[in-house]
């Protein structure tokens, strides 16, 4: 997993302002498996580096996100929506959703994924069949 590659993905507006995820993607997209790893509440991409070193094989592509709100991602204040609905599981899904609809965008590729989701909670699984869709 030798390559590394570091960006944003424009995932839409609100409230007036542009949106994107921050992500860092280890490995190459062609790889056989990928796998997308998704932190928790008040955490960023960076919960996943102690596990990333387990991860380096040359048939995995890995990919660590930025939720929108958190790291290097968009910090929008959402006042246009209820207060539990601001990032929220289901927001978050359509935010996932929007980047791996980019087809440029290296957040989830064609291939087969496996996610790995840390304290988003049950809902969160149903989230899985809604970003591949």
């Amino acid at each position: 997993m030798r390559e590394i590659t570091t960006g944003t993905v424009w995932i839409g507006c609100e409230d007036g302002e542009d949106l994107h995820l921050a992500y860092t993607a280890y490995g190459r997209p062609t790889a056989s498996m990928h796998l997308l790893l998704v932190h928790g509440l008040f955490d960023d991409r960076r919960t996943w580096e102690d596990l990333l070193s387990h991860l380096q094989q040359d048939d995995r592509y890995v990919v660590t996100v930025d939720l929108l709100g958190a790291g290097q991602s968009s910090r929008p204040r959402l006042l246009h929506l209820p207060p539990h609905e601001r990032y929220g599981a289901d927001l978050h899904v359509q935010h996932l959703q929007r980047a791996s609809a980019r087809s440029s965008t290296p957040v989830v590729e064609a291939q087969p994924m496996v996610p790995s989701l840390n304290s988003l909670g049950m809902r969160s699984w149903r989230a899985i069949a809604l970003i591949r869709a």
